[in-house]
């Protein structure tokens, strides 16, 4: 059994001076932007929110994905905020191997993965990649629970409150059931697992509490409190209401639609302490937690696959080549048509002329914001890329289909634990 730490303890070295102290909370619930269709908090935002509260590290854990992950790290260290990379993941029911929750049946258990270091930065990265490759169309993305077991490394795993595997299921009245999942994630996660608390005020978290208490007391597992940030500030609410609305194509007077209460905001250190007053060790776990969590992900250049050819000549002969037989091709179907010879002659010579360029300023073109490949991942394709591809006989636009834009769519307890140990 670790011993307790008090608060003043853990934030003794987060100081910058007697009279500015840091924040005795940090939030680890944090949905951004990239929470597509539910987040509303940009991630400059959020950088100012945690400045003005003092709050020294921040988590953000969109769900399902970690498109914002780098641009976390490199904003938040900016700032001299230590960024937590996380994400909220669905989580398969039952053990059932494979069985993912289909959309729209029930709502998915939920848990939320932080990570470590490296390794389990890489890890996360497959098991996000891989909650998308192996299920189906119809199902939200998921992974099964030997998923989990062969990459949870370097990862720091919340239980998901009301809304995770063990809330369920002491939701539904199956508190034996609930015991056993806790005792599995325990050991996929040994002293990295916590139970999580939320308080947002509504009747599933008010029914899963005492037992997630409970469980945790008798596991000797650490509580932490989390509140599930999707907006700003409170004024943001009814916008944010729209906005998930939109999402699920429904309207705001549908009394059956997804929902969420007006403090699933960015709650000051000070709400949550007072949120939280009979459980002060679950807030300061939060702070033990961002101890724990030191990876910051680095912004390297984009790693581009190997381009093999059949006789070994380099990328750009390549490309040439594939060029002038692609135009020739196109041409020569061109030139049934005697009246089209002058304006075909006028298309070899602007070939010509451009691949000339292309010999004469390689390093120019190649660093122009122009120059870059077609379909370069994060860079959207331009007029004079499709232009150009058609013109070379690499590309033709007239047999592409158009594209597609995505739709817009309280109980006293008997002790307390805070997990002190600081054990990676």
């Amino acid at each position: 059994m670790r011993g307790l730490t008090t608060t003043a303890e853990i934030c003794s070295s987060s100081c910058d001076g007697p009279h500015m102290p840091l924040a005795d909370f940090v939030h680890l619930r944090v949905h951004t932007a990239y929470s597509l269709s539910a987040g509303a908090i940009p991630i400059k935002e959020l950088v100012a929110m945690c400045q003005a509260e003092r709050m020294p590290a921040v988590a953000v854990t969109d769900t399902g994905n970690l498109f914002g992950a780098l641009e976390v790290a490199t904003t938040c260290s900016a700032a001299g905020i230590q960024p937590i990379i996380g994400c909220e993941i669905v989580l398969e029911r039952n053990g059932a191997e494979g069985s993912r929750p289909e959309r729209g049946i029930s709502e998915p258990d939920r848990i939320v993965l932080l990570v470590q270091n490296e390794t389990g930065y890489r890890n996360l990265l497959e098991l996000v990649s891989r909650s998308y490759l192996a299920g189906e169309a119809s199902t939200e993305p998921a992974i099964t629970r030997s998923d989990l077991a062969q990459a949870c490394k370097g990862l720091l795993c919340l239980t998901g409150g009301p809304r995770g595997p063990v809330g369920r299921l002491l939701g539904e009245g199956q508190a034996e059931a609930a015991a056993a999942v806790l005792t599995e994630l325990a050991g996929l996660f040994p002293n990295r697992l916590y139970v999580e608390l939320m308080r947002h005020g509504t009747p599933e978290e008010v029914r899963t509490e005492p037992g997630l208490v409970e469980l945790a007391y008798c596991h000797d597992l650490p509580l932490v409190a989390t509140n599930d940030a999707y907006f700003p500030d409170h004024d943001f609410y009814e916008a944010h209401d729209a906005l998930l609305c939109v999402a699920e194509t429904t309207v705001v007077a549908d009394q059956e639609r997804k929902r969420l209460t007006p403090y699933h905001f960015f709650r000051s250190a000070a709400e949550m302490r007072e949120a939280f007053a009979d459980l002060p060790e679950a807030c300061n776990n939060t702070l033990v937690i961002a101890r724990r969590c030191s990876f910051i992900p680095q912004p390297r250049q984009p790693i581009l696959p190997a381009f093999p050819t059949a006789d070994g000549v380099d990328d750009e002969t390549a490309l040439r080549r594939a060029a002038r037989v692609g135009l020739d091709t196109r041409l020569a179907r061109a030139e049934i048509d005697e009246t089209a010879a002058p304006r075909t002659s006028r298309i070899r010579a602007r070939h010509d002329r451009r691949d000339g360029i292309r010999r004469i300023f390689p390093d120019r073109l190649r660093h122009h914001p122009m120059g870059k490949a077609p379909g370069h991942p994060g860079r959207p394709r331009t007029r004079l890329w499709g232009r150009l591809g058609c013109g070379l006989g690499i590309d033709d636009h007239r047999s592409r289909p158009a594209a597609i834009r995505p739709s817009v769519r309280a109980v006293s307890q008997p002790r307390a634990r805070v997990d002190a140990g600081f054990r990676h």
